[in-house]
C-alpha cells in the first residue's frame, strides 16, 4: 500500500464535504460477488461536487481513480485496488412528465429510477428493473436485458473529461454497441444521464417490471 501521506489531500477534501472515507477498506461488501481485497483509499462522495473535487485532485496528484458504483459486473482481486476508489452515495432523479424525460445522477440505482418512472407514468426502462447496478455503470457499458438496452433511452450524458472539465455527449455521439460506449477504455467519469421515455399506464409498466424481475 502506498504511503498514507499521498492521500492526505484527498482526505482533506472528503472531510470538507463531510463524505465518509476509509484507508484499506476491503471491497468485498461493496460488490455483488462479495469478494475482493482492500482499496488504498475508499471514499463515498455525497454530492457531484465532492466527486469532481476528489477526482480532479487525484489526477493532479497522479493517483489512479476508479468508480465502483453499485459493484455489479465488477470482479475485484484479493490484492485489492490501488489508488482512489469512489462509490457515490447520492442519488438525484429529476422527471419532466411533460417532455417525457428524466435526468438521473450516475450514482442513482437503476431500480430506484425504474420505480420513479413507473410512478410518473413513463415507460421504456422496465428492462433494467432487475439489474443490480447504477445509472452510471449502465450508461458506461450499455447495460441491457430482455431485448432492452440503455442506448434505446439515453439522450445525453454529462461527464468529467480528462481535461477536468464537464462535457456533454449527445445520443449520436455515444458510440453505443453491445456492452460498449464512447466511455469504454477512457478516463471519462460519468456524472449524469438524460433519458427519453414514452407515456405508459402505471399498471402495465409495473406488470412488465415484475415480469422482468
Amino acid at each position: 500500500m502506498p504511503e498514507l501521506k499521498q492521500f492526505k489531500p484527498l482526505e482533506e477534501i472528503a472531510g470538507a464535504f463531510g463524505a465518509e472515507y476509509h484507508y484499506g477498506a476491503v471491497m468485498a461488501p461493496y460488490t455483488t460477488f462479495k469478494i475482493g481485497g482492500p482499496a488504498d483509499f475508499l471514499v463515498f462522495p455525497n454530492s457531484e461536487q465532492c466527486l469532481i473535487a476528489l477526482a480532479t485532485k487525484a489526477r493532479e496528484l497522479g493517483v489512479a481513480v476508479r468508480i465502483i458504483g453499485r459493484g455489479s459486473n465488477v470482479l475485484v482481486s484479493d490484492k485489492g485496488i490501488r489508488g482512489l476508489v469512489l462509490i457515490p452515495r447520492y442519488s438525484s432523479i429529476e422527471i419532466d412528465i411533460t417532455d417525457n424525460r428524466a435526468v438521473c445522477s450516475a450514482g442513482s440505482r437503476l431500480s430506484e429510477v425504474c420505480t420513479a418512472l413507473r410512478d410518473a407514468g413513463l415507460s421504456g426502462l422496465e428492462f433494467a428493473f432487475g439489474i443490480p447496478g447504477s445509472v452510471g455503470g449502465a450508461v458506461f457499458m450499455n447495460a441491457g436485458a430482455y431485448s432492452g438496452e440503455m442506448k434505446q433511452v439515453v439522450e445525453s450524458v454529462r461527464y468529467l473529461g480528462e481535461d477536468e472539465l464537464v462535457h456533454i455527449l449527445k445520443k449520436d455521439e455515444l458510440d453505443y454497441s453491445y456492452r460498449h460506449s464512447a466511455f469504454s477504455g477512457t478516463k471519462r467519469l460519468i456524472l449524469s444521464a438524460e433519458l427519453k421515455l414514452v407515456p405508459g399506464e402505471t399498471y402495465t409498466i409495473s406488470e412488465h417490471m415484475n415480469d422482468f424481475l
